[in-house]
């Protein structure tokens, strides 16, 4: 065997008839500074069949199988629990918020929302307290589509 794998394979690190994956600049004949790599297959003897490629190619898309500990598709691991009760709180917090904001402000009052967040305009005050309602209420939204999409 020729070529930029032979040492690796001399070494014991490469096994016999297993493609190598060479930089494109070392093959000859290629152009230099090219970063794209090409599989070599060891020759024997001839040209290269089809089922030669397939087998390189569907070894290489084989599913790994999943790691011991790892929960079946659709549950969730226990650390996340957590972190999902505070995001529901939390998101619970900010569309009440965004919702009774929208009955709290005196609309005819500018002076009544000047000192909040976003003021002293009408329009910055709304975007600063019923904006993330309005967000989480489009992801909740978009969710529940594609989940009841996914189930049908």
């Amino acid at each position: 065997m020729t070529g930029p794998g032979a040492r690796r394979f001399a070494a014991g690190e490469l096994q016999a008839g297993a493609p190598t994956l060479t930089p494109a600049a070392a093959e000859p004949g290629s152009s230099s500074g090219s970063n794209r790599g090409t599989a070599r297959w060891p020759r024997a003897g001839g040209a290269h069949s089809v089922n030669d490629m397939k087998t390189v190619t569907q070894s290489a898309r084989a599913p790994q199988p999943p790691a011991s500990g790892t929960p079946a598709r659709g549950r969730r691991p226990g650390w996340q629990w957590p972190v999902l009760g505070i995001g529901i709180v939390l998101a619970a917090y900010l569309v009440g918020r965004g919702i009774a904001e929208l009955f709290i402000i005196r609309y005819a009052d500018p002076a009544s929302y000047a000192g909040d967040w976003g003021g002293p305009s009408l329009a910055g005050v709304l975007a600063v307290h019923s904006g993330p309602a309005l967000v989480i209420l489009a992801a909740a939204g978009w969710r529940l589509l594609r989940r009841r999409r996914a189930s049908s």
